[in-house]
């Protein structure tokens, strides 16, 4: 072989490790989006069995609750029925609940963005800790 054979046949290798790699890497990048993509429907999927399970709690005790006060702390049931503390009581449980909810997903979501962007433009987001 000549030189310029030599040549020609190391760009050709050179040249075809490049297609290899960058076919590799836009691989990988399809791989990962579509991990983060089905991740947050698994955090779609948890949201909405949490917000069904608090809102079925709260929604018996709205339908099965009187008007009546307990005169006693700790009393949430009378007969069949509950008491206007436990009403009060259900609400600020659920209330919290949603805000912890609330809050988990924010931090999903821009866990979601910052890793995005980090793999596709290279840079860190302002939020990053």
């Amino acid at each position: 072989m000549s030189d310029e054979d030599k040549e020609k046949n190391k760009e050709e290798i050179k040249k075809e490790m490049k297609d290899k790699m960058e076919e590799n890497m836009e691989q990988s990048l399809h791989d990962q989006f579509a991990e983060n993509y089905n991740q947050s429907y698994s955090a779609s999927i948890t949201l909405f069995c949490t917000l069904l399970a608090v809102l079925y709690g709260y929604g018996c005790v709205f339908i099965n609750s009187t008007s009546t006060c307990a005169l006693t702390i700790g009393k949430f049931k009378e007969g069949s029925s509950y008491t206007l503390n436990a009403l009060v009581f259900t609400t600020l449980a659920a209330l919290v609940v949603l805000c912890i909810i609330e809050y988990v997903c924010m931090i999903q979501g821009v866990k979601i963005r910052k890793d995005n962007g980090e793999r596709i433009y290279g840079f860190t987001s302002i939020m990053s800790p």
